[in-house]
């Protein structure tokens, strides 16, 4: 593991309890927010580290799960966030571009 990504996971914490919120890692760190965020991806891809996080109000960020409890609720975010994608994905194939261009001209000229 290089030393970029060894500090990264230095300063994910163990457990659910503090998760590391990335703009903390990014300031701790000198990082971009999308440098960081393909940095982790390559813990998880590449060195098989199951970072996962919460995202809640007041409660948000990396950690590494302890328990498979730990790890459901870390993963819900990410579940939550491809349902929410595959629902677009339907909605917008599901469009009559035809229909919806002309529906468009007659309201933007109305």
């Amino acid at each position: 593991m290089d030393k970029l990504h060894k500090r990264i996971l230095q300063v994910i914490p163990i457990g659910s309890e503090r998760p590391r919120p990335r703009r903390e890692i990014e300031q701790m760190l000198g990082m971009s927010k999308r440098s960081v965020e393909k940095a982790i991806e390559r813990l998880v891809f590449q060195y098989g580290i199951p970072v996962v996080a919460i995202k809640q109000a007041g409660h948000n960020g990396y950690y590494l799960p302890r328990s498979e409890e730990e790890r459901q609720e870390g993963l819900q975010a990410y579940k939550s966030q491809i349902k929410t994608s595959q629902m677009i994905v339907s909605k917008v194939e599901a469009v009559d571009l035809d229909k919806f261009h002309e529906e468009l001209k007659e309201a933007l000229h109305a």
